[in-house]
């Protein structure tokens, strides 16, 4: 039974804190006057947030009021000694009800079979409203250990789920059984959220609730968001959790939510900018729309009926009275505004796939600049020859030192366009001389000598020589010859 659970937890957490008042007691008995001054203290404050943590907890925005569907009118509770019905706002006159330390006026009013139940949403007291009438008919206590849980009703029956209590997080689901007049925990199944709040976005949609939740430790640093937050459906016939997607929204903009009561498949968030968002997650998208056009519709808006085309809200006027609450109305119209939609959640096989197309994007990218830099070194590491300008330059730098003859043979065998050419053709640049064979040939070689010479001293002693040579498969005597690709690059 959860009255247990809780009992369990609130004693567990009494036995730590008076463990350690009394070692802030004995401490301060045995230490010298100055420091037992300073240890008196800290018992002081150890004991104030032992009981503090008893009441304190996270609360929505209040909103007071909702629809009485038996008698067809608004009420309103200002307080648990005021209290309005209808529009003109008559003062309902009521026994006193013993809540335990709950407030009438805190209570989250819910409908089962057209009759209006108020529940404290940390857990515990249940107000049956009726013929004009409370009348509390739980026989449990308000445990205070779900803080800010997420109320809703299904089967005609009264759920809470999520919170936070005695500083935990609690993702668990609890249900009000009208026989037994006690709350008992139901069991969830799949991707359970680690927190959950009434105050984030959700919607109960026919028998599945859309909310945001977060798989992680961090409940309240919506202004610094991180990649745990996701949009969960809970099927509620199986109390099953699916995680939909990663949120897609602005978290400041998660912990606007305005509705308690809620009418249709969509919900209306108000933005800390003049706008509004309308959420639809049925078909994950939503809509911002200028708040200007809604007659400032704010966060404190608690919409408590809906007829036809016109809306009926509970708002607190801008000042500081007693009785600073009125009703207006707004258009319905503004659920179905159109404009440009933005997912709410990128759903989870999306999510996979853009991980995964990334992923291998920045691969292919890596592969691709590996490639490219490979290319480039090698051929900033090449000695260059244009053919055009008759120019040879090498990491960046114009090289003078080759002369004329010489340019002229490199060009010649560069013009075979990386082809073999016959070594006896190189005879050829020393025409028209009158010199013998023999005479040519020495100073062929006496050429071929020196430029092997000048690229090894270019290349630092490079020991790959610039000429390639091989014998003509035709002729054996006769040899061929080209450049040496790996140290000079031809342009033409």
């Amino acid at each position: 039974m959860v009255n247990q659970y809780h009992n369990y937890e609130k004693l567990r957490y009494l036995v730590i804190t008076t463990a350690i008042n009394f070692e802030l007691f004995i401490i301060a008995l045995i230490q010298p006057k100055k420091m037992r001054k300073i240890v008196i203290l800290l018992l002081y404050l150890s004991s104030f947030l032992s009981f503090s943590q008893m009441e304190s907890g996270l609360r929505e925005v209040k909103k007071f009021g909702f629809w009485d569907n038996q008698n067809s009118e608004p009420v309103i509770i200002l307080n648990d000694s005021t209290i309005y019905i209808g529009l003109e706002k008559s003062k309902l006159f009521f026994e006193p009800l013993d809540l335990d330390d709950s407030k009438l006026n805190e209570l989250i009013p819910l409908t089962v079979k057209d009759t209006t139940y108020l529940v404290e949403q940390s857990g515990g007291v249940v107000v049956k409203y009726i013929d004009r009438t409370f009348t509390r008919i739980d026989k449990s206590f308000t445990h205070h250990n779900q803080y800010s849980s997420i109320p809703f009703v299904f089967n005609d029956e009264i759920y809470l789920l999520g919170g936070s209590g005695l500083f935990i997080h609690k993702n668990i689901l609890i249900r009000y059984d009208f026989q037994e007049k006690e709350w008992f925990r139901t069991p969830t199944f799949g991707d359970i959220p680690n927190i959950i709040r009434g105050h984030y976005l959700h919607i109960k949609i026919n028998n599945d609730l859309y909310l945001v939740a977060s798989e992680g430790n961090s409940a309240y640093r919506e202004g610094a968001p991180d990649s745990s937050w996701f949009v969960y459906r809970l099927d509620l016939t199986s109390m099953n959790f699916f995680k939909l997607g990663r949120l897609n929204i602005e978290h400041y903009n998660i912990s606007r939510y305005t509705h308690r009561n809620l009418f249709t498949d969509k919900l209306i968030s108000r933005t800390p900018t003049p706008y509004l968002n309308i959420y639809d997650f049925k078909n994950n998208n939503y809509t911002t729309i200028d708040n200007n056009n809604t007659n400032v519709f704010r966060a404190d808006t608690n919409i408590i009926h809906i007829e036809e085309n016109t809306m009926l809200a509970i708002q607190q006027k801008r000042s500081v009275t007693k009785d600073n609450l009125y009703y207006k109305y707004f258009d319905s119209d503004i659920y179905v505004q159109n404009g440009e939609k933005h997912p709410i959640y990128i759903e989870n096989n999306m999510v996979f796939y853009y991980y995964i197309g990334t992923s291998l994007a920045i691969i292919i990218l890596l592969l691709l600049l590996g490639h490219l830099l490979k290319k480039w070194h090698k051929n900033f590491n090449l000695v260059t020859l244009n053919t055009k300008t008759k120019t040879i330059k090498y990491k960046g730098n114009y090289i003078t030192k080759f002369d004329g003859i010489e340019l002229d043979l490199l060009i010649k065998i560069a013009n075979t366009k990386g082809e073999y050419i016959s070594y006896n053709e190189l005879l050829d640049l020393f025409k028209p001389h009158s010199d013998s064979y023999e005479t040519l040939r020495k100073k062929r070689k006496q050429l071929m000598r020196t430029l092997s010479e000048k690229f090894k001293g270019l290349l630092n002693n490079y020991q790959t020589d610039i000429f390639i040579y091989h014998s003509d498969p035709m002729d054996k005597r006769a040899r061929l010859i080209k450049l040496n690709e790996d140290i000079i690059k031809i342009i033409s």
